[in-house]
């Protein structure tokens, strides 16, 4: 399913969710459950895994530098192919096929790969304006909006199997449900995951009738 979740890892976010409906089924293996009669179970847990996975939409700032250093790279390139001179380019293609096998499609010409090139120049420009504004933000301190999806996953999951939200007479997360995403986020090792706040911000969003954004660019 994911390639940095183990069956191990899987199994334990499965046993915890089960554990805060009070559900006294417990699981050896992932494999074990059935992806049609707990298809709830299986689905919050693939979407759990979506988030960890996920370094495009949660890493907005990591990748925006990685996107601008590439983004410079070409530009650079593409100024030191506008200074080679026509006999020099012909040479070079003449070098390039010589060398290129049969059937091989790729740039064949400096004039070529220059195109290609202002594409994914473009394409960079406009992956960045995504990530600045689509990818989630706040007013504040920093958040670990991992942790605020995988409560939302989880109370979602919840509301399934028992037909409540997971909060009390006030509208606060109850225990179980706190606890059931502070194991998930520490069993996934997430930095910071104040699943206590995460929960009330998710039951305070669907209290209002509003939910958070999807996790997609």
């Amino acid at each position: 399913m994911s390639r940095k979740v183990d069956d191990k890892t899987l199994t334990y976010i499965a046993n915890t969710l089960q554990k805060m409906v009070d559900d006294q089924k417990n699981y050896k293996s992932y494999s074990d459950i059935d992806p049609i009669s707990a298809s709830d179970l299986t689905t919050c847990i693939s979407m759990i895994v979506r988030i960890t996975d996920d370094a495009l939409f949660f890493e907005p700032a990591l990748n925006d530098k990685v996107l601008e250093k590439l983004n410079l790279s070409i530009s650079n390139l593409l100024d030191a192919i506008e200074e080679v001179n026509f006999q020099s380019n012909k040479k070079l293609t003449m070098i390039y096929e010589s060398q290129s096998l049969p059937g091989f499609s790729g740039s064949k010409d400096l004039k070529t790969l220059r195109n290609d090139l202002e594409k994914w120049r473009d394409t960079s420009v406009e992956l960045i304006d995504d990530l600045d504004t689509k990818s989630p933000k706040t007013i504040s301190r920093p958040k670990n909006w991992r942790s605020r999806y995988i409560a939302r996953y989880v109370a979602v999951f919840f509301q399934a199997r028992t037909r409540s939200l997971p909060m009390n007479a006030s509208g606060n997360p109850i225990k179980k449900y706190i606890t059931a995403v502070d194991d998930i986020c520490v069993c996934l090792k997430l930095d910071f995951p104040a699943a206590k706040y995460a929960c009330m911000e998710v039951l305070n969003l669907f209290a209002k009738g509003e939910d958070l954004d999807p996790p997609i660019l």
